[in-house]
């Protein structure tokens, strides 16, 4: 993955505060000699209290959770709202790395491999 990143020139490497987004995103900064930086605002939505979905359920609950981005459908928060905050994170990551001659989409597809929007 770190080799596959450098077509990009990346200046940092941002992820998730989620164990293996963090993790995944250390490995690849050290790889790549760039500093690296765990974001809370790019973590997954929050399925506090969600439990087990079969993989039918699953599907069927997080189609409809884009379908309908407004409504509460899994967890605590809308589609909506883990979109924008998403977006204020990667915003955020993206302004206190401009300054170092990076490419931004780099740096942003570089810290949201899953991520929809």
């Amino acid at each position: 993955m770190a080799e596959r990143l450098t077509q990009y020139a990346p200046v940092a490497v941002v992820a998730s505060t989620e164990p293996k987004a963090a993790e995944t995103g250390e490995i690849v900064a050290g790889r790549l000699g760039l500093p690296f930086e765990a974001v809370a605002g790019l973590r997954e939505n929050d399925r506090t209290g969600l439990g087990y979905l079969g993989d039918a359920e699953y599907e069927a609950r997080f189609a409809r959770f884009f379908a309908e981005p407004t409504a509460l459908v899994v967890g605590r928060e809308t589609a909506a709202e883990a979109g924008a905050r998403f977006a204020d994170a990667v915003e955020g990551a993206m302004a206190r790395y401009a300054s170092r001659e990076a490419d931004p989409g780099a740096m942003a597809a570089s810290s949201s491999w899953r991520t929809a929007r």
